[in-house]
């Protein structure tokens, strides 16, 4: 009796820690692209955003969809059996959520990341879903060891370059201050933004940005086909002084994700900024 009970809870044990295994998987951004590809699950991916851009999924045909304007119709024919969201996907998400949930499909949201620490919890979370922990913890770990390593350069630098970043281009100017992960990023690098007194995403005017006479400028923009001639050609912009000193630099969009990415942006801005700690 003893032993048939033992097996009866050894079994409802397995069941109940037993976890879904997903062979279809939807990518709602290019930040969850390419966190699911660093994981190992390419060959379960079945729909991206189309604004992710990994080569190697580009060349394997997956098909790429508006997660943004979402059509329920479209993507609920894809067949996905896990659709992973963000807050960059459309405000009417709920609605689609629960259609999704309803027809079977497994949904994560991945809320607002304010912070490096909310990437690390995404990449977690989605390695739990998928059954990737180990993989998930490797990559948290490089990625800690990789900051640790530009703030070990920072920590050393006494006077800080003042930064102005800009995601989009006049009259759009998108930047950014507290509670965005990015400015985090910036701190890592040992550089000051020079808006880390406003808080989360807004536009600046000209003249706030000019008066704030950043070092050196950043920008992630794609919308113009040059970008820094964009920003030298505004008017008036020539009192700054990273304008009259031509120390404007492009970083690639891929600035802007909350991914894996971001220890490869914080080293490139730190680089940039100060290569006289770099020379070695």
């Amino acid at each position: 009796m003893i032993k048939k009970f033992s097996i009866i809870i050894l079994f409802l044990f397995s069941v109940i820690s037993f976890s879904k295994e997903y062979n279809r998987i939807a990518s709602g951004s290019p930040a969850v692209t390419e966190i699911l590809y660093k994981l190992g699950l390419k060959d379960k991916i079945i729909a991206m955003d189309k604004n992710s851009d990994i080569k190697e999924l580009d060349d394997m045909k997956i098909p790429k969809v508006s997660f943004y304007q979402m059509n329920t119709e479209s993507i609920f024919s894809l067949k996905a059996d896990l659709i992973i969201l963000s807050t960059f996907n459309k405000a009417d998400r709920e609605d689609f959520i629960e259609f999704m949930k309803g027809k079977g499909t497994e949904i994560i949201y991945i809320p607002d990341v304010k912070s490096i620490k909310d990437i690390y919890d995404c990449i977690r979370e989605i390695g739990e879903k998928t059954e990737k922990q180990t993989e998930a913890e490797a990559i948290i770990s490089k990625m800690e060891e990789e900051i640790n390593e530009v703030k070990e350069i920072s920590k050393n630098i006494e006077k800080k370059k003042k930064i102005y970043f800009e995601i989009s281009p006049f009259p759009s100017m998108y930047t950014f201050g507290k509670d965005v992960f990015m400015n985090e990023m910036l701190e890592i690098a040992g550089v000051e933004n020079i808006f880390s007194d406003k808080n989360g995403w807004f536009i600046p005017s000209l003249e706030a940005i000019a008066a704030r006479n950043p070092d050196i400028i950043f920008t992630s923009t794609y919308q113009v086909e040059d970008p820094i001639k964009e920003i030298i050609d505004r008017g008036n912009w020539n009192i700054i002084k990273a304008v009259k000193e031509r120390r404007i630099y492009t970083i690639s969009k891929e600035a802007v994700r909350p991914s894996i990415k971001v220890t490869e942006v914080i080293k490139k801005i730190s680089e940039i900024s100060y290569p006289e700690y770099y020379k070695k």
